[in-house]
């Protein structure tokens, strides 16, 4: 698995971005740096998520595969809402956009990928 630490770019009310604004994943990659269907698919471990906000407690949830999108689903369970997750390669520097149901789209910029 790998770890990938992103940092907010830009969003509604932070032209700039927001460095302190993060999102951790645990995920698993391809050979080519893309987010791995099979490994999601056939894993036995959830990939986890977490969502770090200055002004709010921490969110955990974990990334996971819909039939349209790859997408992160908070704590609450399976019927919690999710946010669609748009995501390419995998390595720092790429931009990931993140999209709340009912909200304008963030966009991340991944500034670390630790491969385990």
């Amino acid at each position: 698995m790998a770890r990938v630490i992103m940092v907010l770019a830009q969003a509604d009310g932070y032209p700039e971005g927001r460095p302190e604004e993060r999102l951790e994943m645990r995920v698993c990659l391809t050979q080519q740096g893309t987010l791995d269907d099979d490994a999601w698919a056939f894993g036995p471990d959830p990939w986890r998520a977490v969502r770090v906000r200055p002004d709010l407690p921490q969110q955990a949830g974990e990334v996971v595969r819909t039939a349209a999108c790859w997408a992160l689903r908070d704590g609450e369970g399976d019927d919690a809402p999710l946010t669609t997750l748009s995501v390419g390669l995998v390595r720092p520097g790429e931009i990931v956009t993140l999209t709340d149901p009912g909200a304008e789209p963030a966009q991340f910029r991944i500034v670390s990928v630790e491969v385990d």
